[in-house]
């Protein structure tokens, strides 16, 4: 008889303990959920009305592009910058590189070429030309990491736009996951 009532507390136990490591386990999925749609879906953004310049990060076309270029038809900014503007893979950029739009375009290629390359780039042209404000048009995936490293290599103010996403899920997908790593792998350094 002793074994039969310990094996109705060990079971009472076990379920306990099982619903301790799933309520735990839901809570973490929640929380990195959160996380990663804070800062990768659904980046805090700005509404820009005034500002120096407005740059381009990620490649110069697409979603992108068409955003910086709406931003600039509303006479935000009288700069707009291109990293990568003279790129055969973007046409409509090379041809705003190449154009007179109304306004100066600027189409630097940064070194490296890289997320980082582009913050130092537009750091520096911010430097050079005193600027004290810049927004920054990324995709939306895209918009964390870019402010991050840019905010380290100004002191000028950063208006953030998203130009959304521009890919599906699966590619989404992993876009997200290479920002992520990307975005850890930027707090190991900290510098611009």
């Amino acid at each position: 008889m002793a074994k039969s009532k310990d094996k109705p507390k060990k079971s009472l136990r076990s379920r306990l303990a099982f619903n301790r490591v799933t309520g735990v386990t839901v809570a973490v999925v929640a929380g990195v959920a959160f996380v990663i749609g804070r800062l990768f879906l659904f980046p805090p953004t700005d509404v820009v009305v005034r500002t120096d310049a407005v740059t381009v990060f990620g490649g110069a076309g697409g979603e992108r592009l068409e955003t910086a270029v709406e931003l600039m038809e509303q006479n935000v900014a009288t700069v707009l910058v291109l990293p990568h503007g003279t790129h055969p893979a973007w046409p409509l950029a090379n041809a705003l590189c190449d154009g007179d739009p109304g306004y100066e375009v600027v189409c630097p290629d940064p070194d490296p070429d890289t997320t980082r390359g582009e913050a130092r780039l537009v750091g520096g042209l911010a430097a050079e030309r005193g600027w004290t404000r810049v927004a920054v048009v990324s995709s939306t995936y895209h918009l964390t990491r870019s402010s991050s490293l840019l905010r380290r290599c100004t002191d000028a103010e950063i208006d953030l736009v998203a130009a959304g996403h521009g890919v599906g899920v699966t590619e989404l997908a992993g876009h997200v996951l290479h920002e992520l790593a990307g975005y850890v792998g930027s707090w190991f350094e900290r510098e611009c």
